[in-house]
């Protein structure tokens, strides 16, 4: 029987951290591995296989050995453009690799616009017989306009088992909180397929509609932010399927890709003293195993006493790892003080403001060994850094090379490479 995988939402690249970025590029091996073991005929990922359209050139080439090697086993590659990899202004990746020859991209709107419809062609899978066409996902959403003036007739009258890969949300298939302004209507695909492969959404979804078929996005591999690290500690599962048909799905499979548990730790400050949150964060490290796991610890709430400087996580930090924590995060973002508060309220100067909290803060950085991120000096260095990240745009300058630039010129200016 005929099968195929369907991935997507690699995201290989996105982690600055070297850990979890190797940790997400090994869930994209062990996908690949499976799919040979498994005996695909043919993978289909749909969007965001890197992170951005010129990644991390080392990750590209161990990802592009790996597809090689996939291919060399008689199993096809096919693959469309997500918001990520996907640029209008420069050329990516997935246009490089598809030109080498390593997978074949499918071509959607772009190379088949005409008058007042686009019209999509078809890429017949040779070993299988399946007919796979699709829209490849833009920044922004810029690719519903496709979807609105997409030639939908002709693609229902084609005869055969046909998948549609995409890369946006469905208004259908979201919950209320995943709904968005880029999400599309699902009235605005053609009708009749198969299989439509999503991407995008990183999670799980299946829904079989009347009138089309059954929509699926796979979720991602691994993820590229906390977020998405916190909802897989919530049990959000990460992987691909494996789609067993004929003229119809017959199966679908889900295979899971992460190796590392990850887990979750929120502590409700609200009330307490700085040294009962320390007493908290201790009471964490020593009653957990944290073997080959992803630790995440969330402090929030508003704490009575004390200040966020007067908890130094450094030891909480080294504890986890002596454990076998491979990644720590300890994530202050939702914790405050009453007294960093009363700070916000009593100046009226912003410059102040900024130079008290700053102060507030520096003792953060104590385990830096750098002076620039210590004392007064650190107090300026922080207004620099804040400065450096509040310049705009320049003219003609891609989002990519923007953040690249601002990235290189804070890292410069705090003298800790980034």
């Amino acid at each position: 029987m005929p099968r195929f995988a369907h991935i997507s939402d690699c995201h290989l690249g996105a982690w600055r951290d070297k850990t979890l970025r190797q940790l997400n590029l090994n869930a994209f091996m062990k996908a690949m591995d499976t799919c040979a073991e498994k005996n695909v005929d043919f993978i289909l990922i749909c969007g965001d296989l890197f992170d951005k359209n010129i990644p991390d050139l080392d990750i590209v080439e161990q990802a592009a050995r790996k597809m090689r090697e996939i291919r060399s086993k008689g199993i096809e590659i096919y693959v469309i453009y997500g918001s990520h990899d996907y640029s209008p202004a420069a050329t990516s990746i997935i246009d490089v690799l598809h030109s080498s020859g390593l997978f074949t991209k499918i071509m959607d709107a772009d190379s088949d616009y005409a008058g007042d419809k686009i019209s999509l062609n078809f890429i017949h899978d040779k070993k299988t017989g399946a007919k796979i066409a699709g829209i490849s996902g833009r920044r922004a959403s810029l690719e519903r306009y496709y979807y609105e003036i997409l030639d939908r007739e002709r693609l229902e009258k084609e005869q055969g088992f046909k998948i549609f890969a995409f890369h946006i949300g469905v208004n259908e298939l979201m919950g209320g909180s995943m709904q968005t302004d880029e999400c599309i209507p699902m009235s605005f695909f053609p009708r009749g397929f198969n299989y439509y492969a999503g991407g995008h959404i990183h999670s799980r979804i299946e829904k079989n509609e009347n009138g089309y078929g059954l929509f699926v996005y796979p979720g991602t591999t691994f993820g590229w932010n906390y977020n998405d690290l916190e909802n897989t500690a919530n049990g959000e599962q990460r992987g691909f399927l494996i789609v067993d048909f004929e003229d119809k799905i017959k199966n679908i499979e889900f295979v899971g890709t992460m190796s590392n548990d990850v887990k979750l730790f929120d502590i409700n400050a609200d009330g307490k003293t700085a040294d009962h949150v320390k007493e908290l964060l201790e009471s964490v490290a020593d009653g957990n195993n944290f073997q080959n796991s992803i630790a995440l610890v969330k402090l929030k709430g508003a704490m009575s006493v004390g200040k966020q400087s007067e908890i130094n996580t450094q030891p909480i930090r080294e504890k986890m790892y002596s454990k076998g924590a491979v990644n720590v995060f300890i994530n202050r973002n939702a914790l405050s003080s009453k007294e960093l508060d009363e700070i916000k309220l009593n100046a009226d100067d912003r410059s102040v403001v900024e130079a008290r909290v700053f102060k507030e803060q520096i003792g953060m950085c104590a385990s830096y060994s750098t002076s620039a991120l210590k004392g007064d000096e650190g107090v300026e260095t922080a207004k620099d850094a804040l400065n450096a990240m509040k310049e705009g745009k320049m003219e003609n300058e891609t989002k990519a090379d923007y953040i690249d630039r601002i990235i290189s010129k804070v890292s410069e200016i705090l003298k800790v490479k980034i």
